[in-house]
């Protein structure tokens, strides 16, 4: 093929990633494609059978080493957030957990981030309720208050 019937074949593949819902995996056709009519531009690659080769050996590898990472990095995370409300519930306390300070409880064998929101310190090993839930935050006070 011609250098630039390469790259456009390149950025059709690309387009179509970008159209596509899925997990970056036409991307890296597309790059090796361009890869590949770059080559033939600077006449490193000449053979229709070596750039074929070449076309799918870079397309492969660069599947299997880069999806990963870059899902990863651009997969959107949500948080884990507690399904119903769980104020009034009991926690224990993982570490101490000074006044006005934050600290991780263990709710349904879960650890949590927890606020003391008391004025009292909460023990290691302490229960403690949930007041209110903010976001992944749980806000927690000693029993005894």
């Amino acid at each position: 093929m011609i250098w630039w019937s390469w790259v456009l074949f390149g950025l059709v593949l690309c387009l179509g990633e970008l159209l596509t819902p899925g997990g970056f995996v036409i991307l890296f056709f597309g790059a090796s494609a361009i890869g590949i009519g770059i080559l033939e531009l600077v006449g490193l690659v000449n053979t229709p059978w070596l750039q074929w080769f070449l076309f799918s050996v870079l397309s492969i590898l660069a599947l299997l080493v880069l999806r990963r990472p870059l899902k990863e990095r651009f997969q959107s995370k949500k948080p884990d957030t507690l399904s119903d409300n769980v104020s009034g519930e009991i926690a224990a306390a993982i570490k101490d957990i000074a006044a006005g300070s934050i600290g991780q409880v263990e709710l349904r064998g879960t650890n949590w981030r927890a606020e003391n929101i008391g004025v009292n310190t909460i023990s290691k090993g302490e229960s403690c309720r949930i007041e209110v839930v903010e976001g992944v935050t749980l806000k927690v006070t000693n029993l005894t208050m």
